[in-house]
């Protein structure tokens, strides 16, 4: 170690001797910088880009530099850098024929850079091992720059900043005498391109003046010592032209960026915009920060008030609905070293109007709800798309619409009258989605010929979906053109609500975006994190809607919590477009803020609500006592559950049909004597946290909000209810079987643990076919569980098949098999998961 501070040591005084003074020209030089990547919506650092990029410019701008010295490719032409909220008209090329651009960058700083001038390189963007991403499709290779690096004057000094990924392999390709490289990462690592990130540490070094040495050295230490960054993240920097990172490597100790300047820290200014001002509650408004600005470049951190009321959750903008009165609300920016400024504006909200008789339920409008995946036991999610339309198809009903309004495409008909009474309404099933296609298209054109201009169309869609496609019964899908063709099909001036809760059904919003439609979306379009079995958004909007609000009133808190989400829970990002532009953006909301399903004010019976629960506890044996309060009689509830999410659960992708959808539910009976819903559970068996979550439903079929609770299981469970041994064992009525005879099959199961079975008869040539509960018998070599789920505890024979001996098949040899698997296993045949398997041999 003092070895190489001794030749560090030497290598810098004899630096001072060839270069007596920092090697600064009279003017600084020129530079350019690239945000690159692409600004697409897939490319999620773009954002991060964008920020840095616009710091190296700031950072430039307060070095000397001027804006004729800097050429700025972005592909965002609108960047304001002054902070005054309007574009700076700095961008010089779009990036739109990248390398074209870049070459006709480099001739113009050529041919305007002096000996000794400084040229500053800095890109910031996705990468790979010696390529660069300039957009979308184009790359830099390592050997292209080097060759523009070559167009320069060769007395110029030379910096080349390359915060991407793996850019320390272009180390060696750019190495030069006159040349300081310096790259975030080395050669074979990933980066961390937000947080703890290369570029915020480096240059806001570099604004205090230091040199390039320091600014690094700095930067290097604090990703070492960082918890947030890539754990093998190791910046990288090449001074002496060698093409490695070494002791030998110092030059850079005695060079800094532009004028030389002592680093004094301002204070930031708080500016923000309050759209609109005033208006009638309640006022849904967009209030945006984001022209607040730090002469220093520092990034802010934003708190809002209202009337001294915090609110906004640090966002820079944002949107928030207003109650009617008069509020002073007050934007406070912080920088890094605890500065800080305050700007006031006012705002005042009117009192909303008498509302207007309510329309009758003939006039309102029509709507088509879609439980969308089919109803096949593959399907694992349709029981909570079945019970999500119906509460769609209730919540409808409330707000003035009529059976006959409502068009309801299911393959289970709903249970809808109150009080429920688990019966299904047949005559209110007006599609089972068999022949989906020509089901659609007639359920469309039958809501066309029935809306008038002026009336409402509720489009509501719950199911699996992919990437613009809805997954309505396979193999049949709807597109988002063909979904938009078929809206567009509705009379003008209909106001058209489409609620589409899928994952990935923010891919939707741009094709279905247009004047006069409202476009809510549960997820974004490209996350894999969509919740349906714990916290769903649909469960969250539709116990919104029923108090009467307005659509905005109830997307922004379900927004809130479903981003909010951690741990246990993956974060969605629900989407709403009512501005027609196809983004989900602050500016929507507007339309959304004055509109309702039905008509607004609305409100169906007293929902339910748990008013208090079993406290958390703890249990070392298997069991425990649930229990909930409830706000409503006994006879206004027609069950409360308590839903329980295992230690062992973790939050999955979703991943289409193939996903496993399933929960622990348990039904709480009332129990008079203490007044409240009970039951004792008694497979807690995974040791660790067990979250509880409680949720009373009325007999209209209204749900309350959840409430959690949870419950400690400290030791692994020994109760016989925890013993997981399952066995299976086929049985047949004979060995040898003609055409005609009675072919019978039993299953014989015995064990203490959830499983899915598997029931299959292998042909004589080896191929084989499954037996379903519902379906009967399968396609041949296709895997169809007999159950999704089956609860075993204890001994149990289950009757499969009794049924004649089929003629025309081969004589042969036979089997009838069974398999038990680990509960909704997604891997089948990865024996790994197999329980139990038994088969029985027969001849035909």
């Amino acid at each position: 170690m003092y070895i190489k501070q001794l030749i560090k040591s030497l290598i810098i005084v004899l630096l001072f001797i060839a270069y007596p003074t920092p090697i600064l020209a009279s003017s600084p030089g020129q530079a350019i910088i690239i945000a690159g990547g692409g600004v697409q919506s897939t490319n999620t650092i773009f954002p991060y880009t964008g920020e840095y990029t616009r710091e190296m410019y700031r950072f430039l701008l307060g070095r000397g530099f001027l804006d004729e010295d800097i050429i700025y490719l972005n592909p965002q032409t609108w960047v304001d850098i002054d902070g005054d909220g309007m574009d700076d008209s700095i961008v010089d090329y779009d990036l739109y024929d990248p390398l074209s651009q870049l070459e006709a960058a480099f001739t113009q700083v050529t041919s305007l850079l002096q000996p000794e001038q400084q040229f500053i390189f800095y890109i910031h963007s996705h990468a790979n091992i010696d390529s660069i991403n300039l957009n979308r499709t184009t790359s830099l290779s390592a050997q292209k720059l080097n060759e523009m690096m070559g167009m320069l004057p060769s007395a110029t000094q030379q910096i080349v900043i390359l915060d991407t990924a793996y850019s320390g392999s272009f180390l060696d390709d750019l190495a030069s005498h006159n040349r300081v490289v310096i790259t975030a990462t080395d050669a074979t690592s990933n980066w961390n391109y937000n947080g703890d990130n290369f570029s915020s540490f480096f240059i806001r070094e570099l604004r205090k003046g230091d040199t390039l040495w320091d600014a690094f050295g700095y930067s290097e230490y604090r990703l070492e010592q960082s918890t947030f960054s890539e754990p093998n993240q190791k910046p990288l920097l090449d001074d002496n032209g060698d093409g490695i990172y070494s002791s030998m490597d110092g030059l850079a100790s005695l060079i800094v960026i532009g004028q030389d300047v002592t680093f004094i820290n301002s204070s930031p200014t708080s500016h923000f915009t309050i759209t609109p001002q005033t208006g009638t509650a309640p006022l849904a408004i967009t209030l945006d920060g984001t022209a607040s600005s730090d002469p220093d470049g520092d990034n802010l951190t934003y708190a809002w008030d209202a009337s001294g009321v915090a609110f906004g959750n640090g966002a820079a903008s944002f949107q928030h609905s207003f109650a009617a009165g008069d509020y002073s609300i007050t934007l406070t920016v912080t920088d890094p070293a605890g500065l800080s400024h305050s700007s006031s504006q006012s705002l005042s909200v009117s009192a909303a109007p008498e509302p207007e008789p309510i329309t009758p339920a003939s006039s309102i409008g029509k709507a088509i709800i879609i439980a969308a995946g089919g109803a096949q036991d593959s399907n694992t999610l349709f029981s909570y798309s079945n019970d999500f339309t119906q509460r769609m198809y209730r919540l409808l009903k409330i707000r003035g619409y009529s059976d006959s309004d409502i068009i309801y495409m299911n393959p289970h008909a709903p249970d809808i009258d109150e009080p429920l009474d688990g019966y299904q309404e047949a005559e209110k099933q007006d599609f089972d989605l068999f022949d989906p296609e020509p089901e659609i298209n007639q359920a469309f054109t039958q809501a066309a010929a029935g809306l008038q201009s002026g009336q409402q169309f509720v489009l509501y869609v719950h199911g699996h979906a992919r990437a613009e496609h809805l997954d309505i019964r396979p193999p049949y899908e709807l597109s988002a053109p063909r979904l938009r063709e078929l809206l567009d099909s509705l009379p003008e001036g209909v106001e058209q609500i489409v609620i589409l809760d899928t994952c990935f059904s923010g891919s939707f919003v741009k094709a279905l975006a247009a004047p006069g439609r409202i476009v809510l979306s549960s997820a974004d379009d490209v996350s894999h994190a969509w919740n349906s079995e714990y916290i769903s958004f649909s469960d969250l909007l539709i116990h919104g809607l029923r108090s009467g609000k307005s659509l905005l009133e109830v997307y922004e808190p379900t927004y809130q919590k479903l981003t909010g989400l951690s741990g246990k829970f993956r974060p969605q990002s629900p989407w709403l477009d009512d501005d027609g532009d196809g983004h989900s953006t602050s500016q929507d909301g507007r339309r959304a803020a004055n509109s309702c399903l039905g008509s607004c004010g609305v409100v169906g019976n007293q929902m339910p609500e748990i008013s208090h629960i079993q406290p958390a506890q703890e249990t070392s044996n298997s069991s425990a006592l649930l229990w909930a309060g409830v706000s409503l009689a006994p006879e206004m509830i027609n069950k409360v559950r308590a839903v329980l999410r295992s230690p062992e659960t973790s939050a999955l992708d979703y991943q289409g049909q193939a996903s496993a959808f399933g929960r622990v539910e348990v039904d709480l009976p009332y129990n008079s004597n203490e007044q409240r819903y009970e039951a004792v559970y008694e497979h807690f068996c995974a040791t660790g946290l067990w979250d509880v979550f409680y949720q009373a439903q009325g007999t209209d079929g209204a749900w309350s909000d959840i409430k959690a609770g949870q419950v400690s299981q400290n030791q692994a469970a020994t109760a016989a209810a925890c013993q997981t041994g399952a066995e299976v064992k086929m049985l047949l009525n004979k060995l040898v079987y003609q055409a005609g005879d009675d072919f019978m099959l039993d299953m014989q199961v015995a064990g203490q643990q959830t499983i899915t079975p598997y029931v299959a008869i292998v042909l004589a040539d080896g191929q084989f076919i499954t037996y379903s509960y519902r379906l009967g018998f399968g396609f041949l070599n296709a895997l169809v569980p007999y159950r999704e789920s089956l609860t075993l505890n204890g001994s149990r024979t289950y009757p499969i098949f009794s049924i004649p001996m089929p003629a025309g098949l081969p004589a042969g040899d036979y089997q009838a098999c069974g398999v038990l698997m680990t509960a909704q296993t997604r891997e089948p045949m990865n024996m790994e998961n197999w329980l139990s398997f038994s088969c029985s041999g027969f001849s035909l």
